[in-house]
């Protein structure tokens, strides 16, 4: 049987224990219990089944176990490539920026205590991997004319520098990093049919990371911003949600928990205003400043469009706003950070005025006396004259600053063409001697100012040089909107006050609609086809073609009651009365754009 055991052993050549095994071979391939018979020694003879059929009973040497591969030690080496190896994935899929910052320290300890940690919910990159497509990957436009339109961007906002990059954003960091920034400027840039494509997908984007992913960041509310900024540029009446548009920035702002620094971070960035150079790359000392940047521009934006509409606003004027626009002003990184701050305080001046005469309530001054009410004026002209006096050089010279004080000359006297709405039935019922103001020398005076003051708006608006006009924004806009609106007051002829027909000839509303009409002529190119562009331009110049055509028409034919105290509201002072009797022969059809419907300008423009 040792002989049998070893050859099999041999024959199969596989090793071998010293054992046997506990069945018999019969027995294995019978598959059946084997019961053997022991010796003395333990050791297996026959089986009893292999005795009772009288069959050859043999027992081999049981096959060892194969051992285990140890594994072998791994090396510290290989555990570091590993690690290198994962590492450098991820960096690849980040921009040069964030490997940047992440390798740079802070050379000013502005990375220790709490107000850094509070700051960096405020990073541009909400992923790691940003999986949605944008418009140059869909192919709306390539990267040699994105890279156009973001040059055209800054030249644009040189007056109004709404966002400063750092110093190494390129298209490719923005389009990583900033995606709903890009787009915005884009859209703001772009012409013709690509304008309006990009305005499309803007709002696509707004959509899908506002309202379904319920994102709220940086990146989100400064493309808002300048979405709104330049908004006039592809206006259209179906999709107006300008004052809706800028009440969500305004929350977002809130959300995100903008403004001014703690007091440990606030003295260091006074500290070190002289010596730090943004292009060190230090992320923790941009994204604070820029933080208050955007807080800032918030508020004016807000402001300036709820002002216009005569709506309210939840983003007044605070301490926070002020000690933003100080420090601001103290550390003064870029242009914008002298500049913003002048427009904040003459918008803040903007809201004193408003609140004081109540022009967005939907009741007005209900106690008129011409006395406070000069004393008021007089008050404010000399805080507009105070503020021009404080302003550095840049904001003097900056054409926007300057249209926004002589706005501001306007709308302090529009309460010259209000009047108590209790003094109506009174004039229904003949007495027109009802209030020491409302016939009075002091408001025709009031009246006769502010009309004016509105041409002489006008005016420089038409002087402007044709690059300045390029690069227009809404407010300024909306400004002129309001002076044009000022004249129809007087020549609509629902405020009476001295002679009759003496307003609507100071008022001489068509001596400034024509060379409005002429300027945008000048204003409108030419597409590839020898076309007409039609832009805001066009659209501009077709808008005062058809108030040319009614006051035409209609000059002499309002008459006029001395004493007549109707204020501005009675009669809807918008552009809604003119536009109403446009006749339809006069309207120029356009395939994307039904003048008749001429809602897309009046609601900038509403008193």
């Amino acid at each position: 049987m040792e002989g049998t055991i070893a050859s099999g052993a041999s024959h199969f050549g596989v090793r071998r224990t010293g054992n046997l095994r506990r069945s018999c071979e019969a027995c294995r391939s019978s598959k059946v219990r084997c019961i053997p018979d022991m010796d003395d020694a333990n050791v297996p003879q026959s089986c009893k089944r292999c005795s009772i059929n009288g069959t050859a009973c043999m027992f081999e040497q049981a096959i060892a176990r194969p051992r285990r591969a140890r594994p072998k030690p791994r090396s510290r080496a290989r555990a570091v490539e590993e690690k290198l190896e994962g590492l450098v994935t991820l960096i690849s899929s980040m921009s040069e920026k964030t490997e940047l910052n992440k390798e740079l320290k802070n050379s000013t300890n502005l990375s220790s205590g709490s107000a850094v940690k509070e700051n960096s919910e405020l990073d541009f990159a909400t992923d790691l991997v940003n999986v949605h497509p944008d418009v140059i990957s869909m192919g709306f436009l390539d990267a040699d004319e994105a890279n156009q339109l973001l040059a055209d961007f800054f030249v644009a906002s040189a007056e109004f520098p709404l966002i400063v990059l750092p110093f190494h954003a390129d298209l490719e960091c923005m389009r990583w990093e900033r995606p709903c920034l890009l787009l915005a400027i884009l859209t703001a840039c772009a012409r013709d049919h690509l304008q309006t494509q990009l305005e499309i997908e803007f709002r696509k984007m707004l959509a899908d990371r506002v309202i379904l992913n319920a994102e709220k960041n940086m990146d989100l509310l400064q493309g808002l911003l300048v979405f709104l900024t330049w908004n006039h540029h592809y206006f259209h009446p179906a999709r107006e949600q300008i004052y809706q548009l800028s009440q969500m920035a305004v929350t977002m702002a809130v959300e995100l928990r903008l403004g001014p620094p703690d007091e440990f971070l606030r003295d260091i960035l006074l500290q070190h205003r002289e010596t730090f150079d943004l292009s060190t790359g230090n992320e923790n000392y941009y994204s604070v400043i820029e933080s208050m940047r955007t807080f800032v521009a918030c508020y004016y934006i807000s402001s300036c469009i709820a002002l216009a509409m005569r709506k309210p606003t939840h983003l007044k004027y605070s301490s926070n706003i002020a000690e933003c626009c100080r420090l601001l002003t103290c550390i003064s990184q870029a242009a914008l950070d002298k500049l913003l701050p002048c427009f904040v305080k003459l918008q803040k001046l903007a809201e004193e005025i408003d609140q004081l005469f109540q022009y967005s309530n939907e009741e007005p001054m209900q106690n008129f006396d011409y006395i406070q009410i000069n004393a008021t004026i007089t008050n404010f002209r000399g805080k507009i004259d105070q503020l021009v006096q404080q302003f550095p050089p840049e904001a003097k010279t900056n054409s926007l600053i300057q249209r926004k004080c002589l706005y501001l000359q306007v709308y302090i006297q529009e309460i010259g063409l209000h009047a108590p709405m209790k003094h109506r039935d009174l004039h229904d019922q003949g007495n027109c001697a009802c209030c020491n103001w409302c016939s009075s020398l002091q408001r025709f005076n009031i009246v006769l100012s502010c009309v004016q003051t509105a041409q002489s708006y006008i005016k420089e608006y038409v002087l402007l040089p044709r690059q300045t006009l390029q690069h227009t924004i809404l407010f300024q806009e909306s400004e002129l909107l309001y002076s044009i609106l000022v004249l129809a007051a007087g020549t609509l002829g629902g405020i009476a006050v001295g002679e009759p027909g003496q307003l609507r000839d100071c008022a001489d509303i068509s001596t400034y609609l024509t060379p409005l009409k002429d300027k945008m002529q000048t204003m409108v190119s030419k597409t590839e086809d020898g076309k007409d562009r039609r832009d805001y331009f066009w659209k501009m110049m077709q808008f005062f073609k058809h108030c040319l055509n009614w006051t035409t028409r209609n000059t002499g034919s309002e008459s006029h009651t001395t004493g007549n105290c109707l204020c501005s509201r009675d009669n809807d002072m918008s552009f809604t009365t003119i536009l109403k009797n446009v006749p339809e022969e006069e309207v120029v059809q356009d395939e994307a754009f039904n003048f008749l419907d001429m809602s897309w300008i009046i609601d900038t423009s509403q008193l």
